[in-house]
């Protein structure tokens, strides 16, 4: 059982996540507004939570990324089985620059 659960955890592919990405762009192409991303992907089915990276550079000085948002969907799959899908929308100056899409199978 574990290793079917290994298995169908680690068996998605890239079309399925460029479909999750381009679904997810059509909604909040890169260069819209910020603001309006939460609104937007929770329209999909996400539920998100914001995060800020902190850093420290070589001097040792603590530094706070730009704030992006963490969001991920769950979906039935097969009997008991879940697909998730998780995106991490990424901001600079109120715009969208890029959005990380992973998705897994867990069982």
């Amino acid at each position: 059982m574990l290793a079917g659960s290994f298995f169908l955890s680690s068996c998605t592919n890239d079309d399925e996540i460029d479909e999750a990405s381009a679904a997810i762009l059509e909604e909040m192409p890169r260069g819209s507004a910020f603001s309006h991303a939460v609104k937007a992907i929770e329209g999909l089915g996400f539920s998100c939570n914001a995060g800020q990276v902190e850093y420290r550079d070589a001097g040792g000085q603590l530094h706070r990324g730009p704030p992006h948002l963490r969001c991920q969907r769950d979906e039935p799959f097969l009997l008991f089985c879940t697909r998730r899908t998780s995106a991490i929308l990424i901001q600079v100056n109120g715009r969208l620059i890029n959005v990380l899409v992973n998705v897994g199978r867990f069982c």
